[in-house]
């Protein structure tokens, strides 16, 4: 049967069949079959025989990864004279259909015919849980990344099979990993397991039912299925006596019937006909429900080609610890710590539910700490691997966790200060940080400062940070008011003074180049003015005198426009005019000539035509400055003769 999905598929290609001690493993992945053993033959997944393991046969194999190696599997079985020894399967051997690349090795050679396989804690591999054979006594083997220590943790506990009962009986978990069924000859007991020490102790007594017993716990473990002569009986692990409960499920008609829980969820009952086991399987519903459903003989596995046997011995054995690598019971242990910059104190700790004989660290510099907590200082940044490690029960655990230590930079901003207006100050960080982190956001090294504030910045060397901050204030603007309407006029010796005001330690004037608090301007043009106080904090100002001369005027009385060159245009002679208009009559009062422009005069014409000589007369408006530089309007009226 396979159980893809957790759908029960009977395969129907199957080319061997196997009595005592059949297991085998599918790639977790894609479930292809990857080989299948007895114990004693081993075929790959397309049922070829690869090699025999032993010459005795074998009474329970289990196959698990060999931890922190997804292609290697350790085959661990028990053989009919109780030596209990492994192989290792390496499925990347003969291109990809495997091979024994381990061959069997001996564990111990006292072995009941039973033993099963949990997970240690921490994610760190499994424990084997053996029973000797003579004695009432486990042998519990750890089974990790360095291999299979044969050197095992005992309980001397429970009940021992007599007249060599031994070989009849079975060992189960719970799902767990923490409960332990063991049945002897006639007798079954169940165990609390400790998953950290690889210790049993007795839990119940469920005693004596019938002979041979079977055992497979129910789905979520509340209840313990195990055979009795061909009765299918289950106890409530529930209640506070188990052996109280027991109750009968159904009945098989195979003597030694095998019971197994699948992944569906079922549990599946071997079976016999006339005394001769059959590949007629009974099958148990509902496990966890008060109403167990046992169905007899409901299913047939018997494939249509068979190379050897006929029958169904024995169910594959497989581990039942299903459990997460840690529980809010056994937690792995979270290595903390707090600072990361070198020659500084570091806090260490651990965290986590877990017990502990002893521990130890080591910090990655040749330092060792023996405490849970406490604190170190790096003399050099770097990174290091920090180890802890605790042991309990005489096994170490370890966890490992990388620190980065960076290193402290010597930078200093200075004392607060106060700037002068307008300035600007540069804030340099160290130079070699991984980053710098500034106030306002900024990452770059430097800082250009044009405005009063606290100013702070981060340089880290990978997480460890310096600091610094300053305060930046500026100082109130210096005021220089030269002021405006400056005015010049050459043509009469004008000149200005300009004013920078009193009280400064500096002046400087361009384009004169004079140092005094004021200068004389005779010409007209752009004035500047830098002036600086006793803090040399510096203010400007900047002007413009123009050039400005009152208005003159000069009016001709007569003109004659006879062509000859001479007095032909009648027009004013005026300088320094802003707004201009003349407007010219005749006698009669009719307007025969008029311009807002000084370059165009009267040439004696009215539309075209030469004017009659006599007096005319001119009304002119104008605009100016006087000589008290003050703009004003003017009106000039008067004659003119005209003569040809």
């Amino acid at each position: 049967m396979s159980f893809d999905g957790g759908s029960r598929t009977i395969e129907t290609d199957s080319k061997v069949s196997m009595g005592y001690g059949p297991a085998s493993f599918s790639d977790p992945q894609t479930g292809q079959l990857l080989f299948i053993t007895d114990g004693r033959r081993l075929f790959d997944r397309n049922f070829t025989l690869i090699t025999f393991l032993q010459s005795n046969y074998s009474m329970q194999s289990m196959v698990v990864p060999v931890p922190d190696d997804a292609d290697k599997f350790y085959i661990i079985t028990v053989s009919n004279q109780g030596e209990l020894s492994y192989a290792i399967f390496d499925r990347t051997l003969r291109n990809g259909l495997g091979d024994i690349s381990q061959t069997m090795q001996n564990i111990q050679l006292n072995s009941a015919h039973h033993f099963t396989l949990v997970k240690r804690l921490y994610g760190d591999g499994y424990w084997l849980i053996t029973h000797l054979k003579d004695q009432a006594k486990f042998q519990v083997y750890a089974i990790t990344k360095n291999g299979i220590n044969l050197n095992p943790v005992e309980s001397q506990v429970g009940k021992l099979s007599t007249m060599k009962n031994w070989i009849y009986g079975a060992m189960v978990s719970t799902k767990t990993g923490e409960e332990i069924a063991y049945a002897g000859y006639n007798f079954i007991q169940v165990f609390n397991f400790d998953k950290e020490c690889g210790t049993l102790s007795l839990k119940h007594d469920i005693t004596s039912f019938g002979n041979r017993p079977y055992l497979a716990y129910s789905w979520n473990d509340r209840y313990l299925y195990f055979t009795s002569g061909g009765v299918i009986n289950r106890a409530d692990m529930a209640a506070s006596k188990p052996e109280l409960t027991v109750e009968t499920i159904g009945n098989s008609d195979h003597s030694n019937s095998r019971i197994a829980l699948a992944p569906d969820g079922l549990i599946y009952c071997t079976e016999a006909e006339s005394s001769s086991v059959t590949s007629l399987v009974s099958v148990i519903h509902d496990v966890d429900s008060p109403q167990a459903r046992f169905e007899k003989k409901s299913l047939n596995l018997n494939p249509p080609q068979v190379l050897i046997g006929g029958g169904l011995e024995n169910w594959p054995i497989y581990m039942m610890d299903w459990s997460p690598a840690e529980t809010s019971v056994h937690q792995i242990p979270e290595i903390n710590f707090e600072g990361v910059c070198a020659n500084e104190q570091i806090s260490f700790d651990v965290t986590g539910n877990f017990r502990s004989d002893s521990v130890k660290w080591e910090l990655g510099d040749g330092t060792f700490k023996f405490e849970k907590q406490f604190k170190h200082s790096y003399a050099k940044a770097g990174t290091y691997q920090v180890l802890f490690n605790w042991y309990l029960c005489g096994f170490q655990y370890s966890v490992e966790k990388e620190i980065v230590i960076g290193k402290k930079f010597n930078f200093s901003f200075g004392a607060d200060t106060v700037l002068c207006p307008k300035a600007s100050l540069t804030l340099k960080g160290p130079a070699g940080a991984s980053r710098y982190e500034w106030n306002n956001g900024s990452t770059d090294s430097i800082l250009e400062v044009t405005s009063g504030g606290k100013y702070w910045l981060k340089a880290y060397s990978d997480e460890c940070f310096t600091s610094d901050s300053i305060q930046v204030n500026y100082r109130s603007p210096i005021l220089v008011e030269l002021g405006e309407d400056h005015f010049v006029c050459e043509e009469n010796e004008d000149f200005e003074i300009l004013d920078a005001g009193k009280g400064f330690e500096a002046y400087k004037w361009t384009p004169t180049g004079d140092t005094t608090q004021w200068i004389v301007v005779e010409k007209a043009g752009s004035h500047y003015v830098v002036v600086s106080d006793f803090r040399g904090c510096a203010g400007s100002d900047e002007t413009e005198v123009e050039s400005l001369c009152p208005v003159s005027f000069s009016i001709p009385n007569a003109f004659s426009p006879n062509g000859d060159g001479i007095n032909d245009i009648f027009k004013p002679i005026m300088e320094n005019v802003v707004d201009y208009e003349i407007s010219i009559f005749n006698r009669w009062g009719e307007k025969v000539f008029y311009s807002e422009s000084l370059e165009k005069g009267w040439d004696g014409f009215v539309q075209g035509v030469k004017a009659n000589s006599g007096v005319y007369f001119y009304v002119l408006n104008y605009s100016g400055f006087t000589d008290k530089g003050v703009y004003q309007n003017f009106n000039v009226n008067g004659q003119v003769n005209l003569f040809k």
